[in-house]
């Protein structure tokens, strides 16, 4: 949303002015202005800001205000306007501080109020900064409003916007941001839908399961397989290997323990393993079809793992004469 000739400030009080009155719509404003900390209402109408750098955040509702103010989310305009603020080149009345301008709103409610009241100020050195800087404290009360008046025809349908995660992901992937694709997948990826129903399986596996038409998740297939016999009926189709994905997205790192496979994929290490093979299915078939990858993991990558495992189950034929042959062909060259 935007208005010429209007700050994003202005514009979020005039939403919050707007939508604030609906019932059941809890508001949060996400900020890093603590400006906005005046649109505080209650429990309703709260301002999500940063607390320490950009991991640690708090949220102020009414209460959260009163606590580190003294005074109410509304009164903070007011206290602009004594002590002023350098940054919004707001000049607030000289010599008034944070602990004066906290004790004369919470006697007097308002900057107006103080001015009516002023001959009850016991200070005499409070009041003649007063005096002489009235009508700067009155603009510096102004300077510091939200405003909350600026026309916005919009509904809540209009304005929502459900962003697409899957496109981020190569994006995450290549920046290695990996917990961030970790905590976006588990909500977001449900809306790409595999072509087949998927199902998570551990280690012991029956036949039985290896023929349904779900598709089978797996980290590393090949120990599983071994422990089975006449594999070579399996449908390879059906199963996915999310060390073998791993490996074709990133070969130079091969990693053959699951936890480190999924902090390394995910960025954590999820308490349930079906959720860690769930998520690892979702990130690592978008990432297969994004890098053009399917072909050779579905087509060359998967089929030979039930041939590697029936080779290293029970071995392989040797052609003696035909060895011997190509030994004696060498031999003479």
């Amino acid at each position: 949303i935007e208005q010429p000739g209007f700050e994003a400030d202005d514009l979020i009080g005039s939403l919050v002015e707007r939508f604030g009155s609906t019932k059941n719509l809890q508001i949060t404003i996400l900020t890093g202005d603590l400006d906005a900390l005046q649109l505080v209402s209650g429990d309703d109408i709260t301002v999500l800001t940063f607390k320490k750098g950009v991991s640690q955040t708090i949220t102020y509702d009414e209460r959260q205000v009163v606590e580190r103010y003294g005074i109410k989310p509304e009164q903070l305009v007011d206290y602009k306007g004594l002590v002023g603020d350098p940054s919004d080149n707001i000049p607030g009345v000289p010599g008034i501080g944070p602990k004066t301008a906290t004790q004369l709103l919470k006697e007097y409610h308002s900057i107006e109020k103080t001015y009516a009241n002023i001959k009850k100020i016991k200070s005499a050195a409070t009041v003649k900064k007063l005096t002489e800087h009235k009508e700067q404290a009155l603009l510096s009360k102004q300077l510091a409003i939200i405003r909350r008046d600026i026309p916005c025809n919009v509904s809540l349908i209009d304005i929502s916007y459900t962003p697409s995660y899957r496109a981020l992901i190569p994006y995450l992937k290549k920046l290695e941001f990996f917990s961030l694709i970790g905590r976006l997948t588990s909500t977001n990826y449900k809306n790409f839908k595999p072509k087949k129903a998927v199902m998570v399986v551990g280690k012991t596996v029956t036949k039985k399961i290896l023929r349904s038409a779900e598709i089978k998740v797996a980290f590393q297939w090949k120990p599983i397989l071994k422990q089975l016999k006449q594999i070579h009926d399996i449908a390879t189709d059906s199963l996915f290997d999310t060390a073998i994905a791993g490996w074709l997205l990133d070969p130079d790192k091969k990693i053959t323990e699951p936890e480190l496979f999924a902090r390394r994929w995910l960025g954590r290490v999820p308490k349930k393993k079906v959720e860690f093979l769930s998520e690892l299915y979702n990130i690592l078939t978008y990432a297969l079809h994004k890098e053009r990858l399917e072909n050779i993991f579905w087509n060359i990558e998967m089929p030979i793992i039930p041939v590697l495992a029936d080779m290293e189950q029970y071995g392989i034929t040797i052609n003696t004469p035909a060895l011997k042959k190509l030994r004696l062909q060498a031999t003479k060259k």
